[in-house]
């Protein structure tokens, strides 16, 4: 009896102290602190390209919102150079091969060389 009696004036005084500016104080604090070290991630990220940072985080939101959306958002952070070059560079065998020089027929005298 004694235990459920301490504990709800326990339950009760922590309920009251939720109510107290200094908890709402604190925990809008944490949410800034929170916001704000996610938009100094986001910011590093952004600024040195992190390739990691796109393929986990931005790619994700661009294939999860209608597809002309993320078409414009992505110009428009191209547009502000927020995209990373690609690291890849292109192939030798991608290229046409070098045109050999074929010796040009005269055509007044054939194929044959003309006699």
């Amino acid at each position: 009896m004694f235990q459920t009696l301490l504990l709800r004036s326990r339950a009760a005084a922590f309920v009251k102290s939720l109510r107290t500016p200094v908890l709402k104080k604190k925990v809008s604090d944490v949410i800034k602190l929170s916001i704000g070290g996610t938009v100094v991630f986001v910011g590093i990220n952004f600024y040195f390209k992190n390739e990691k940072f796109y393929d986990t985080w931005v790619m994700p939101i661009f294939h999860s919102v209608d597809p002309e959306t993320a078409h414009n958002l992505a110009v428009m952070a191209a547009k502000y150079n927020l995209v990373p070059e690609a690291k890849l560079k292109e192939s030798k065998l991608l290229e046409p091969p070098p045109t050999a020089s074929i010796p040009a027929v005269n055509s007044s005298h054939g194929a044959t060389g003309g006699v």
